[in-house]
């Protein structure tokens, strides 16, 4: 894997917040004229019923997402909204920086808590980043297979046709350490448009509520990237290093 050929490709954060918030006119009105007061601007608007779309192209791919509504099965139903914050997938769309789409989410939380104050809890939340490396090897399956998992890629032959790709998915539960109380989970796998190149995604995921005041996205996103460099990196770096024995 050649690293300094990292390409972002998309960031994610969303959250579950309760109560269900009232997507009126007046409300999203007042909500993209804070946005645009803060230079946020979106080239496109979609508001149907009780969920809002918005999402632009330029300078930098950028899409918000809010539903209201209710999750849980039986008599009580719990009256929640979830607001997703992402850029547009694709190895062809502009990408912020991180810190520049970190900014961009922690100002948008801001200005939905400022327009619904009635938000009062967080029931969960996930973060995601999916980058594209360049393979040092023809097929990136082929250095996942061989030099990462050490394997002989003969021993495939028992499927009778050739491996188009394939991956690693890894799941972790929380851990311990401090600010590390959240779920992970890891894909590495060839990127099928491009067997030339490796797909690396990370998600983090917590699920116990939390304060409304407790919502920071920046940490968050910080988080999820860290978790890519300090732990996912590296376990990849180990391909290069010589195997004992």
């Amino acid at each position: 894997m050649i690293e300094h050929s990292r390409q972002t490709i998309q960031f994610t954060v969303g959250f579950l917040i309760g109560p269900a918030l009232e997507l009126d006119e007046e409300r999203i009105a007042a909500f993209r004229a804070r946005l645009e007061e803060e230079d946020i601007r979106f080239e496109h608007a979609e508001h149907a019923d009780q969920t809002l779309v918005l999402a632009r192209a330029a300078p930098s791919s950028l899409q918000v997402q809010i539903v209201s509504g209710q999750v849980g099965a039986g008599p009580e139903p719990v009256p929640v909204t979830q607001i997703v914050i992402a850029t547009a997938i694709g190895q062809d769309v502009p990408v912020a920086a991180v810190a520049d789409f970190a900014d961009a989410a922690h100002e948008v939380t801001d200005i939905a808590r400022d327009v619904w104050p009635e938000m009062e809890y967080v029931l969960g939340w996930n973060t995601g980043v999916r980058s594209l490396f360049a393979s040092s090897t023809e097929h990136s399956f082929q250095y996942l297979w061989e030099q990462r998992l050490g394997q002989d890629t003969q021993e495939l032959s028992v499927f009778g046709r050739p491996i188009l790709g394939g991956g690693l998915r890894l799941m972790f539960p929380p851990g311990q350490a401090e600010g590390e109380h959240y779920q992970a989970e890891v894909r590495v796998e060839s990127f099928l448009e491009d067997v030339r190149r490796l797909y690396v995604e990370v998600n983090l995921a917590h699920g116990n509520p939390e304060p409304i005041n407790a919502l920071n996205p920046t940490t968050l996103i910080q988080a999820t990237e860290a978790f890519m460099d300090e732990r996912v990196l590296p376990f990849l770096r180990l391909a290069e290093q010589p195997r004992a024995g």
